[in-house]
């Protein structure tokens, strides 16, 4: 399956020539123990991604952002509380 990136204006796909990673957004467990970062780190991405048709509601599973996005390549560690992309 091919990967693409939801950053308006970005055209990055996935395949076996380029080294890129896809990332999905933070997904919110019911009752997890890091639920209030998580929740925040969410709506951090969604205010990111800045798409009409891309909410909390509307997420898909394979709503995926690009390792361009991020300044190490790759989303922080969830106990990291800096959420930069």
């Amino acid at each position: 399956m091919v990967n693409t990136c939801c950053i308006i204006g970005c055209t990055s796909r996935s395949n076996k020539e380029n080294a890129l990673a896809f990332f999905r957004i933070p997904k919110v467990d019911a009752g997890g123990r890091h639920r209030d970062l998580l929740e925040k780190r969410r709506r951090a991405w969604l205010k990111k991604i800045n798409r009409k048709n891309i909410t909390d509601k509307t997420v898909k599973t394979w709503t995926r952002v690009c390792s361009k996005h991020f300044h190490s390549g790759k989303p922080a560690d969830l106990t990291d509380d800096a959420i930069a992309f």
